[in-house]
Parts: structure tokens; C-alpha cells; sequence
């Protein structure tokens, strides 16, 4: 099967499963909270469901974006599921896609497309070298690094906190990988994304996980969103763990993807203004407990 066939027929079951309105899979699932119903109702779905992401992207000119707008609406289709009411609603699939479709592919969007706007190539250059020397500083954003790169720049300090938050914004969305072991431990590291498996209840599964871990990350307060951001390597506005360096291209003139860098704990007691590692390191792992213990009130982690 070709990698477009993939994107395509991501829920597609074999054998078949029984043929109903798509509303009755929807009632059952809600009545008996077996997950084969929602796997069903995906199956069937899922042909008009590729119709309407192909249509978005067309809409919003974003060819290769298939794959992660598809996810985003399925993302959103679990929240409708959430919120739906028979009782109010009569049509699910009305429902889901006048309140929760537009929203989700417009959220996708925006994250796509925060970035920092150029419209000279001596803007562009400067962005460039800003994120470069960014980089080449450890990606550490302190009082001295930043008047350091604002002298060479001859910009203020201010200014040049705007262009680096703006510039880490212009990135892909990927993947979520968050470790909530032990941060000491580099021998379990959980994957709250869709796995490679092509069982359709595995996936929604894992996306459902992942969903709900960005969730309680949303709910920290937001010195531990960043530190926890920070610690981990991966940005705590879209989640993804690595940026795109306009600065290196490959072979066919794109950006490079670079990997965000783990702050060690010294470099956050550093920028938090912390009194020592031991305290970040405390400040870190708090945040990871809050998260572990808002993670078994929900419905895909209990008993973990």
C-alpha cells in the first residue's frame, strides 16, 4: 500500500464490520461504551471524512498537510463524543461538524502559520541569525544571552525576545513525546501519540491518550509549562519536539528539522532565577505528579 493510501484508509477494518446508519454506531457506543462501535463508525466515516480534509486543503492552499488535519479532526471528533447529547442533537455527525470541524482545522492553522512574518530579505536574514545565534547560545534565553545577541544586532533586548518566541512559533506540528517517569530515568519514556500499528481501536486509543496529556499539561501553571517544556525538549505552544532551522537545508532547499535541546537543570534554576538545581529539579517533578495524578481521573489512564 502506498503512503497516500495509508493517510487515507487509516480506520479501514477487515473483514468489514456490520453496515448501520452511521448515527446508530454513535448510540451504542454511547449506550454500551464499547469502543468497537466508535472503531465501526469510524470505518464508514471515514471515505467522507477524507472528502472534507481534502476540501480544507484546497481551502487553505496546504498541500502535505492531509495526515496532520485529518488527526486534527479526529481530535475533535473525540471531544464532540465527549459533549454530544442524543437528546439535543439528533444527528451526530451534524453535530460534530457544526461546532467542533472549522474550529479544529482553524486551531491547526493558526499553529501552522505563528510565526514571524518577513516581508524583506533583510528581515529574513535577521531573523535567521537571530535564531542561529539563539541556538548556538544553548537556546537559553537569560538576561546576559539575549543582550548578547541584541548588541551584535544592535536591537533591544525586548525586541529580540519577540523575534525568538515568534521564530521557535514557525515550526511544524509532529509527534508528542512526553516522559512521565522518573526525569533521572531514561529507561521509561511513554508515547502518548499515535503508534505505527494498523489497528484502527490502537490507534484512536493512543490519540486519545495523547489528547488527555495535553490536557493536564494545559492545566500547570506557566513556569512549570515551560520548565517541564524545557526539561523534556519540545515546545509548549504546539508540542512538537524540534523546529524547523531556515539556516541549514537539505537537498531539495528545505529546512532543516532540529531536534529541541534538553535544558539541564541548571540551565532552569539559571533562567528561572531558581536558587539551585535541586530546586528546578523539585519545581520539575511536582509538575510531573500533578499531571500523573489528573491523568487517573481520566477515563484512558485509569488504573495506571
Amino acid at each position: 500500500m502506498k503512503d497516500w493510501e495509508k493517510e487515507l484508509y487509516i480506520y479501514k477494518l477487515k473483514p468489514a464490520p456490520p453496515k448501520k446508519h452511521l448515527q446508530e454506531y454513535i448510540e451504542l457506543y454511547l449506550k454500551e461504551k464499547d469502543d468497537k462501535y466508535l472503531s465501526w463508525f469510524l470505518h464508514y466515516y471515514e471515505p467522507i471524512l477524507n472528502n472534507s480534509v481534502k476540501g480544507f486543503v484546497q481551502e487553505y492552499a496546504m498541500p502535505g498537510h492531509f495526515a496532520d488535519l485529518k488527526s486534527a479532526c479526529v481530535f475533535a471528533l473525540l471531544k464532540a463524543l465527549k459533549n454530544y447529547d442524543v437528546s439535543k442533537h439528533k444527528s451526530f455527525e451534524n453535530y460534530y461538524t457544526e461546532y467542533y470541524v472549522k474550529r479544529a482545522v482553524h486551531e491547526y492553522v493558526r499553529t501552522m502559520r505563528t510565526g514571524y512574518t518577513v516581508s524583506t530579505e533583510d528581515e529574513d536574514a535577521r531573523l535567521r541569525k537571530i535564531m542561529a545565534l539563539y541556538r548556538e547560545n544553548n537556546y537559553r534565553n537569560d538576561d546576559e544571552t539575549i543582550g548578547k545577541i541584541a548588541a551584535e544586532l544592535h536591537l533591544k533586548p525586548k525586541k529580540v525576545l519577540e523575534i525568538i518566541s515568534a521564530g521557535l512559533r514557525n515550526m511544524n506540528y509532529t509527534e508528542f513525546y512526553k516522559n512521565l517517569a522518573d526525569d533521572e530515568s531514561e529507561v521509561r519514556e511513554e508515547e502518548y501519540v499515535a503508534d505505527s500499528s494498523s489497528e484502527p481501536l490502537t490507534m484512536l486509543l493512543n490519540a486519545m491518550r495523547k489528547e488527555a496529556v495535553h490536557e493536564v499539561f494545559d492545566k500547570l501553571y506557566y513556569d512549570e509549562q515551560y520548565m517541564v517544556a524545557n526539561r523534556l525538549g519540545f515546545c509548549m505552544d504546539c508540542f512538537s519536539d524540534y523546529y524547523m532551522d531556515n539556516t541549514v537545508t537539505d537537498k531539495d532547499g528545505n529546512p532543516r528539522k532540529v531536534k529541541f535541546k534538553k535544558m539541564t537543570y541548571l540551565d532552569l534554576a539559571n533562567t528561572f532565577g531558581k536558587s539551585s538545581p535541586d530546586t528546578a529539579y523539585q519545581t520539575v517533578n511536582r509538575a510531573y505528579e500533578k499531571m500523573r495524578e489528573w491523568l487517573k481521573d481520566t477515563e484512558y489512564f485509569k488504573g495506571e
